[in-house]
């Protein structure tokens, strides 16, 4: 049924709806095959598909930002609308959020009852910073307007409310490490700004573990950051407010962070996790931006 729902050109109404038999379709009571019939008889009623599909089932893989839906029927994918689903964490005293935008993941045909959803990174970072929702598959729900998706005819999915709100039937758990995409340094206010690949978790910032160097080059001046104030706030965005002792080091070491090109970090991979616990590659990079 679902095959036959899949094209636009066959069994959509009584015009274009016929059928043929084989001798193999059937038998009498004696065994004997029914007589073949290879003309196309049209068929004598045709009802409209007037049923809503529904959503049966979903998983996420929080390690590639993938959602699959399964709903009952085939459903026309080109017609997805991604600010239509919302994730909730539980039914009852939820965190939520409603995705903005995404891509469709191209599958052997082009409509069907699974479809298979990739996340944009802003969407995936931002989830990954709220509290308590989608860590795991017992925190992960997910409800849907009627405007998210409709069949091949055109009725909409019937709408999930918030309370009734399906749970996960399948969770791959987040196993990427971050990595350090940049880093900007402002002297006159003792700031240093790490930028991740992803969301990190600032309760789990190390700053004794970061280094400011002169160069890449093993024989380069440095300074080993001690303690700093952390902002609180999960991000992709680390702000990290300097010591007064480690601004002064680092003014007192000759030809270290006066300029742009004398300013690099490194970092171990117990500077940082992810919100999933995942530790950060260490890195040793040059500075993005830097006011003396």
């Amino acid at each position: 049924l679902n095959y036959i729902k899949m094209n636009d050109w066959f069994a959509t109404s009584k015009n274009n709806t016929y059928l043929t038999l084989t001798n193999a379709t059937l038998q009498d009571m004696a065994s004997n095959p029914i007589q073949e019939n290879t003309t196309r008889v049209p068929v004598n009623q045709f009802y409209r598909d007037t049923s809503s599909p529904l959503l049966d089932a979903f998983t996420f893989d929080a390690n590639l930002g993938v959602l699959s839906l399964t709903f009952s029927e085939t459903v026309r994918h080109v017609m997805f609308n991604f600010s239509s689903l919302v994730l909730q964490s539980s039914t009852v005293s939820y965190v939520e959020y409603r995705l903005t935008g995404g891509n469709l993941i191209a599958g052997a045909t082009p409509n069907g009852p699974i479809v298979n959803l990739q996340l944009t990174t802003a969407d995936r970072n931002v989830l990954t910073a709220l509290p308590s929702i989608a860590r795991n598959i017992a925190s992960t729900y997910l409800r849907v307007d009627a405007t998210a998706i409709a069949d091949m005819r055109g009725n909409l999915v019937q709408a999930i409310p918030p309370s009734q709100a399906i749970q996960a039937s399948g969770y791959n758990p987040d196993t990427t490490p971050p990595t350090l995409a940049g880093f900007a340094l402002n002297m006159n206010a003792s700031l240093l700004t790490l930028t991740f690949s992803k969301t990190v978790d600032a309760s789990s910032v190390s700053v004794s573990s970061i280094v400011l160097l002169s160069s890449p080059l093993p024989n380069a001046s440095y300074v080993q950051l001690t303690v700093g104030s952390v902002q609180p706030t999960n991000s992709i965005v680390v702000t990290i407010s300097l010591s007064t002792q480690d601004t002064n080091a680092i003014k007192r070491t000759v030809s270290l962070a006066t300029s742009i090109n004398n300013t690099f970090l490194s970092i171990a991979n117990r500077t940082v996790t992810d919100i999933a616990g995942n530790a950060v590659l260490p890195a040793l990079i040059q500075a993005s931006g830097f006011v003396p």
